[in-house]
């Protein structure tokens, strides 16, 4: 680094001062950024979770000929719940972590 010299008083706390301030201004701005990457992740695997759910229940229900009246499944703290009313489905999804309930309505068509 540079050399101090003895002569000059108060460049050891400029430039520690410096030091600090770069950072700190490294860590406002990257800390917020690498959460807030986190928890869109964490809403994509839950997306995913939940169309994984729906893509079974829709295989299992054109497979099974008999209505099926509802269907659960639990993984990583989501609670999935199918119920079934004609070509209508709805799924409901429940977190552990947060009191947020979502609810997706779909309707199957039948492809001839």
């Amino acid at each position: 680094m540079w050399k101090k010299l003895n002569d000059r008083k108060g460049s050891i706390l400029i430039e520690s001062m410096t030091g600090m301030m770069i950072i700190s201004v490294v860590i406002i701005t990257i800390v917020p950024l690498i959460s807030f990457m986190f928890s869109q992740i964490s809403m994509k695997k839950r997306e995913v979770e939940v169309w994984r759910f729906f893509q079974d229940v829709a295989i299992e229900s054109r497979e099974d000929s008999s209505e099926m009246e509802s269907q659960i499944r639990q993984s990583d703290g989501v609670f999935l719940e199918a119920r079934a009313k004609n070509n209508h489905r709805t799924i409901i999804v429940e977190s552990n972590t947060s009191k947020r309930t979502e609810v997706y309505y779909v309707e199957l068509l039948q492809i001839e």
